[in-house]
């Protein structure tokens, strides 16, 4: 389990557990804590789990599958696409993730993560 917490990884969540493709910013603050605006803080929890602002954790303990406490579930089709239960869809595209939807996401230097 990964004992860092990308800002990429982070806004990626957020726009997961909102289920809308909705442009995000995020910094990481240390390697356990990114910032992520008005959308809040993301943490990484001991567990390797990921806490998003609302108290919703993220099991990212499967590498085929992705759960939510909200309820929201991914996995990852034969195609490469990660389908989740709320409509979203995502995939890792030349550095980059790509949602469905057209929104992109990518990490932007060292400590920032960005979706648009």
């Amino acid at each position: 389990m990964a004992d860092v917490l990308h800002a990429v990884e982070a806004a990626l969540f957020l726009v997961i557990a909102s289920g809308v493709e909705a442009p995000v910013s995020c910094s990481s603050a240390s390697a356990t804590v990114v910032e992520c605006g008005s959308r809040g803080v993301v943490a990484l929890q001991p567990d390797g789990s990921v806490m998003l602002p609302g108290r919703l954790r993220v099991d990212r303990s499967r590498p085929d599958a992705i759960r939510i406490s909200n309820g929201i579930e991914g996995w990852r089709g034969a195609t490469g696409w990660i389908s989740f239960s709320n409509g979203l869809s995502v995939r890792r595209e030349q550095g980059r993730w790509r949602f469905s939807g057209g929104l992109s996401c990518m990490q932007v230097g060292s400590d920032r993560g960005a979706c648009r």
